[in-house]
């Protein structure tokens, strides 16, 4: 990545993906990959049913860039979401009953990367394992 990446990525509000295997499609309309929950993605633009985000890909040189994708308006919701127990209920409900992957085997959540994602969508980032969530939050 370099710095215009970054920056582009930092400077723009996020949404948040709030369903697994949610479609993220370029703007001609071609399949990218799979959403999941609490994937952030840099908004470009709101409509009244489709959000356009950013979405990092290869570009010939196999460096980073930003290319724009539409996502169902349904399937997001901004960074940070409120944070109530209807709210977070709706969250964790989207990956309630997937398959273990400890240490993220298969692809799959383990315990870490399941608070991770839950609590990214509400502006509160974790660390990426148990034991420093564990501290998180203590001085």
């Amino acid at each position: 990545m370099d710095d215009e990446f970054i920056a582009t990525y930092r400077s723009r509000d996020l949404t948040a993906i709030l369903r697994d295997r949610t479609p993220i499609s370029s703007e001609e309309a071609r399949f990218l990959f799979p959403g999941r929950v609490g994937m952030l993605l840099p908004v470009d633009t709101a409509a009244q049913s489709e959000t356009t985000v950013l979405v990092p890909v290869a570009d010939k040189n196999r460096q980073a860039m930003l290319a724009r994708a539409e996502v169902a308006n349904r399937d997001v919701a901004s960074v940070p979401m409120l944070f109530s127990g209807e709210e977070l209920s709706a969250v964790i409900n989207e990956i309630v009953g997937q398959p273990y992957g400890w240490g993220g085997l298969g692809g799959y959540r383990d315990c870490s990367s399941t608070l991770l994602d839950v609590f990214l969508a509400f502006g509160l980032p974790l660390p990426q394992n148990s034991s420093q969530q564990a501290d998180a939050g203590e001085e």
